[in-house]
């Protein structure tokens, strides 16, 4: 395993070596003319093409909102109104359910729905019509969110290359989650596999549970004023 900072700089070999690339990266709140240079992207979009495998969760579907195709890679990214002016956002963190809406999936099958943590809940997204939905979450007007159903997890194809696309995870509390880190693992293995072996863990907080009802009590936090995707 190899971890670089440097995402800007990295170049057609650096891809090559590794089966896989899971992404933290963002360059929020500068979401536009951050591209890699054109033969970069190529190799990028080749490499998974060829069978290999990208990964990515919350604020890591940022970083190039003028790249079309990184967009149709990840199935689901922020949007911007005719102004220039953030589409999507969020509200104030809170413990929320997590529906699954694709029970046969590898990823989620066998997996019931779960409480999640305090967390950052990413509203008014698009969707791609690349992006197949794993789960959901309604986004509560009472936490400054968007009154509806919210895509939190997608998954992806291109040529024989998998994506998997988490949208929880804002800091390292969330991703402490049971829910978070199954989704992850299990998202991780499938798109580089093709399949899912890892269990999902007993202690999994579905509605009515005590871990589901002991995150329930956790104090949110106020809305947030404007939308910042944090820079990890």
């Amino acid at each position: 395993v190899t971890v670089t900072e440097d995402v800007p700089h990295l170049n057609p070999a650096d891809f090559a070596k590794y089966d896989a690339i899971v992404c933290n990266y963002t360059s929020y709140p500068n979401v536009t003319g951050q591209r890699w240079p054109a033969a970069t992207e190529k190799a990028f979009l080749d490499y998974l093409a060829a069978g290999h495998c990208f990964v990515l969760f919350h604020a890591a579907s940022t970083p190039w909102m003028d790249w079309p195709e990184f967009g149709d890679l990840i199935g689901l990214t922020w949007q911007k109104d005719a102004a220039g002016k953030n589409i999507s956002g969020h509200g104030g963190q809170h413990s929320f359910l997590v529906s699954i809406a694709d029970q046969e999936h590898p990823v989620t099958k066998g997996m019931r729905d779960f409480q999640h943590v305090k967390d950052e809940l990413y509203h008014r997204q698009l969707l791609h019509q690349t992006g197949h939905v794993l789960a959901t979450t309604f986004s509560d007007k009472a936490f400054g969110g968007s009154g509806a159903n919210e895509p939190m997890a997608v998954v992806t194809e291109l040529g024989k290359g998998r994506a998997f696309h988490c949208a929880l995870g804002h800091d390292p509390k969330p991703m402490a989650g049971v829910g978070f880190r199954t989704l992850m693992l299990r998202g991780t293995e499938w798109a580089a596999t093709g399949k899912v072996t890892l269990p999902i863990p007993a202690d999994w907080p579905a509605p009515g549970t005590p871990q589901a009802e002991a995150l329930k009590q956790v104090a949110p936090s106020p809305p947030a004023q404007r939308a910042t995707p944090k820079q990890k």
